[in-house]
């Protein structure tokens, strides 16, 4: 909630649109997990796996799709090249928060190459999705990405039972 709530005002203040699909999607791994704290997902995926690798089918699909979401309307909102610098940088971690929630392994235990890689690779893509298909996503009409979202929200939440 908290890293929604600081986004959503950094954008507001620069007068940026505030992205609501990928605070839903955000919501999706709170449910999936049953908190609204990063650190309790980053906790239960430590135990677990990323939350969009267990559980039911349907609760992974809706995060995937969720996720995918998100990162197509961060993309719509080209925020990486928003002329202002807190713009920008509420862009990254609104990212970052998505693939923390939904993506990545927990932190904790011994440093592995594996999860080094995964913690560096998924980010990474994440940046190169948005920046590669901004100018495409821009032609899909600004109430798709929610909607699909939301979309990924009832599938994580039939999942969860």
């Amino acid at each position: 909630m908290w890293l929604i709530a600081g986004v959503w005002t950094v954008r507001w203040a620069v007068g940026a649109d505030p992205g609501l699909a990928w605070a839903i999607a955000c919501m999706a791994s709170a449910l999936r997990w049953g908190t609204l704290s990063v650190a309790d997902a980053q906790a239960a995926s430590r135990l677990f796996g990323p939350a969009a690798t267990v559980g039911p089918s349907v609760a992974a699909a809706g995060l995937v799709l969720a996720v995918a979401s998100a990162l197509l309307e961060e993309a719509r909102l080209d925020g990486f090249r928003h002329p202002v610098p807190a713009a920008r940088v509420a862009t990254g971690a609104a990212l970052l928060g998505v693939c923390i929630l939904v993506v990545l392994p927990g932190v904790g235990g011994p440093l592995r190459f594996d999860a080094v890689l995964l913690w560096v690779a998924v980010p990474a893509t994440a940046v190169a999705v948005v920046l590669l298909t901004s100018h495409v996503t821009r032609l899909v009409p600004r109430w798709v990405f929610p909607v699909a979202a939301a979309a990924g929200l009832a599938l994580v939440a039939s999942g969860a039972r």
